[in-house]
């Protein structure tokens, strides 16, 4: 027995070797390959309306972070959005005021930090335990490297994380969270060893039971465990309030992070995981007690998912999250009216939490009265997910390209990140507590986004989980396809290729061959003309509305607000003359 528990442990302290392969230093050049890029749309947008409230939702939180200075907001405002990214924007705004283009500043650089993070996770993975035949210190700094400068390299994932809006910082916090996580229990899955070691180590083990546990107590402690679990949880609790749908994701990768841990005998992991649960739950509790004062309902977060929800399912639903007649897509009014029409339809007044559930209600009926359509609806939205190209009513990036030319000149479409994503995942799913982790949050956060609505912006986040394991993929696969030549086990390069190809494919497939909806141009020129008319210059507003009104495809009565705003325009012409205060 000592023979084999001696040989079991060799590959742990292999694998502190290889996860030592991946450094600060590399870390700091994938920041510094990913920030210039950032920098440069940065100074591109800064005096553009990209960086002020052309972009929806922001005057909403911009307006609950200035309540929340007052300290007017908690047990005070309903909470109608979700409050995570006016939390973000408190300190800044209390720093620098409301200044939209230094907020977008601090998500360049947030976002070149979470390519480095990004990075180290991909790593991590690597380090787990490389394919027979693979050098395990080359492998982890390839797949780290690949990872890195893939996401420095993703024109879409930029565009998105850097809008003044919390996709960025939220993806960001997720990404630290769970790095912060990982080290705290760290041990090396697999017991830290690559393919040909297990086979050796599965011979010489007499007793599996003992041997995990010598395994378990040969595993490195990284240094601040306990204080770095403490901080994942609420780092998680911050990204989960900026985009709700990551919360269900992150507790399930944090339960199947703990229950693959336990099972390879860490018990390090569970007392990591309960100070991060207690810490995300201590960071929610102030936003529960809220809810549950103001509208009985004791949830963290805003009361909008269910009209969300709705506006993703419903007879004939697109998918995209349709403008429903009769609804503004303006924050809190659009909530306001739904609030309202919750009330219309039962009869009696509700309270904001009742009209919300009456809303999550409606979609349940939906899916059980129509279960055709709505399997048909889901896999719509499956093709929507992969696809290179999207409807998005927040901000359109071919659209936005008149602002900054940086994202449209990086060369990584959505489809290939998603492709190569499938191909990690299919090659490093089962190597330990970390892949499963990560795989759950990733699967959980797309089966979400696929629930409610499909959307380039609500996508986005879903982009630095897929790069992780497309950095893999890059490190590993081009050996194991010279492996399998060699006459090597093909069924893991076969797998990777496989779900790569598939996905590549699907995201070619036409969008107007999965969604008939009206190109959104139009749209686009007439909320841009609209924020002219209030900001000026009225040249370019009227420039805007005579392009929508020449693309047509609004009903009677936009048409006529559009005309009446195109006149507005042109009687106040005069000021663009005016010296600008």
């Amino acid at each position: 027995m000592p023979d084999a528990l001696a040989e079991a442990a060799v590959p742990a302290r292999g694998a502190a070797v290889q996860t030592r392969a991946w450094t600060w230093r590399q870390a700091a050049l994938v920041f510094a390959l990913a920030l210039p890029p950032r920098l440069a749309h940065w100074w591109f947008v800064r005096d553009t309306p990209l960086a002020d409230q052309y972009v929806p939702d922001l005057s909403a939180y911009l307006y609950a972070a200035s309540r929340l200075l007052d300290g007017a907001y908690l047990f005070r405002e309903p909470m109608v959005m979700s409050p995570g990214y006016a939390l973000f924007l408190a300190p800044l705004h209390l720093l620098v005021g409301p200044d939209i283009g230094f907020f977008v500043l601090v998500n360049a650089v947030l976002d070149a930090g979470s390519a480095a993070l990004c990075a180290g996770l991909a790593a991590r993975l690597a380090a787990q335990g490389p394919a027979d035949g693979l050098d395990g210190r080359q492998t982890v700094r390839r797949a780290g490297l690949a990872a890195g400068i893939l996401y420095a390299l993703c024109g879409p994932l930029l565009f998105y994380a850097l809008l003044p809006l919390g996709e960025g910082p939220a993806v960001f916090c997720l990404l630290l969270g769970v790095t912060l996580l990982l080290r705290s229990g760290a041990v090396p899955a697999n017991g830290g060893r690559t393919q040909t070691d297990r086979t050796v180590a599965k011979q010489a083990q007499a007793d599996r039971t003992v041997a995990k546990q010598a395994l378990a107590e040969q595993a490195p402690a990284e240094p601040g465990g306990a204080l770095a679990a403490w901080l994942s949880g609420p780092l998680l609790a911050l990204a989960s309030l900026m985009r709700p749908n990551m919360a269900p994701a992150a507790l399930l990768a944090v339960a199947a992070w703990a229950l693959c841990a336990r099972w390879r005998g860490n018990g390090r992991a569970m007392g990591a995981v309960l100070r991060c649960v207690l810490g995300f739950v201590l960071a929610l509790a102030p936003f529960l007690l809220h809810n549950a004062a103001l509208a009985g309902r004791a949830s963290p977060f805003g009361f909008q998912g269910g009209f969300t929800l709705y506006s993703g399912n419903h007879h004939g639903a697109s998918g995209v999250g349709d403008a429903l007649p009769g609804f503004d897509n303006t924050p809190y009014r659009v909530v306001v009216q739904a609030w309202r029409a919750a009330e219309a339809e039962t009869g009696r007044e509700l309270t904001l939490a009742e009209a919300d559930a009456w809303w999550y209600g409606k979609t349940w009926r939906f899916f059980a009265g129509h279960p055709a359509e709505a399997v048909g609806l889901m896999g719509r939205k499956a093709l929507l997910l992969v696809n290179n190209a999207g409807y998005d009513a927040t901000a359109n990036m071919a659209f936005c390209a008149r602002f900054s030319p940086v994202p449209g000149a990086l060369p990584l479409p959505v489809g290939l990140v998603l492709a190569l994503g499938a191909a990690g995942l299919a090659l490093c799913w089962r190597r330990g507590p970390e892949s499963a982790a990560l795989a759950v949050l990733l699967l959980g956060q797309a089966a979400l986004v696929l629930l409610f609505q499909v959307t380039p912006r609500y996508r986005a986040v879903l982009l630095p989980l897929a790069l992780v394991f497309a950095g893999v993929a890059c490190a590993e696969l081009p050996g194991l396809l010279r492996s399998a030549a060699r006459g090597g086990r093909p069924k893991h390069a076969l797998a990777a290729l496989f779900f790569g190809a598939l996905v590549l494919g699907l995201s070619f497939v036409p969008l107007r061959c999965i969604v008939h909806k009206a190109d959104m141009t139009a749209q686009e020129h007439a909320r841009l003309a609209r924020f002219h008319l209030l900001r000026g210059p009225q040249a370019v507003a009227a420039r805007e509305y005579r392009a929508a009104l020449a693309l047509g495809g609004f009903d009677a009565r936009t048409r006529r607000e559009l005309e009446a705003g195109l006149a507005a325009s042109l009687r106040l012409s005069g000021q663009d003359a005016l010296p600008r205060p």
